[in-house]
């Protein structure tokens, strides 16, 4: 019965996406990195989301609850050469409340 709002990040969500990737990374061992390896700080974080804004093949969304960032989800290209620029990862992750 909850809403949940996606949309892009920006650079004033750093301190709370870093918080919720440290947070999600903690809960699981299925995520490509330990919490402790994220060595953002908050504004690097914001730099971050605001670059992928800003990009023309690259996105991170935000999963929003009554304000709070709940979960992410983001797609990177894996790179530029023509060969492969089709290509991309994906990732998500979601707080274990949710």
């Amino acid at each position: 019965g909850r809403e949940c709002t996606l949309r892009n990040g920006m650079e004033s969500d750093g301190e709370a996406a870093r918080a919720n990737f440290i947070l999600t990374h903690e809960q699981t061992d299925y995520l490509r990195t330990y919490p402790e390896e994220n060595t953002m700080t908050a504004e690097q974080e914001g730099q971050f989301l605001k670059a992928k804004a800003e990009s023309v093949n690259e996105v991170e969304i935000l999963a929003e609850i009554g304000g709070g960032i709940v979960g992410m989800a983001g797609i990177d290209a894996v790179g530029d050469k023509d060969k492969i620029r089709h290509r991309a990862e994906f990732g998500i992750s979601i707080d274990q409340e949710y």
